[in-house]
């Protein structure tokens, strides 16, 4: 359980490093944009470019989030699972435990 929730913390850790990224890059572009309204002339190819290049980088970002959100969920699955199970074995001994008593006792 514990080997989970360090992973799980880890994971957080990854998440919040790709949210930052993504804030980066968009502010990047904004940054890039808001550069080019001081210049007289642009070129549309070099525009279109540097463009594409913060468009596949946040996406590739975006992916990576779904990516570190989709191992979190299942690690908190197994968390959930192994819960269970040891509130069933829990169970289970108190049963064996009731049964002892029972049969020793009399």
């Amino acid at each position: 359980m514990a080997r989970i929730n360090s992973q799980i913390r880890e994971i957080d850790g990854k998440l919040d490093d790709c949210e930052q990224a993504i804030k980066e890059s968009i502010a990047a572009k904004q940054a890039y944009c808001a550069s080019l309204v001081n210049l007289d002339k642009v070129s549309l190819y070099k525009y279109q470019i540097k463009n594409n290049a913060f468009d596949e980088q946040k996406q590739r970002l975006y992916e990576k989030k779904i990516l570190i959100s989709k191992e979190k969920s299942s690690l908190l699955e197994s968390q959930k699972r192994i819960k269970e199970n040891i509130q069933r074995v829990n169970k289970s001994i108190e049963k064996l435990s009731f049964a002892l008593k029972e049969h020793y006792l009399d």
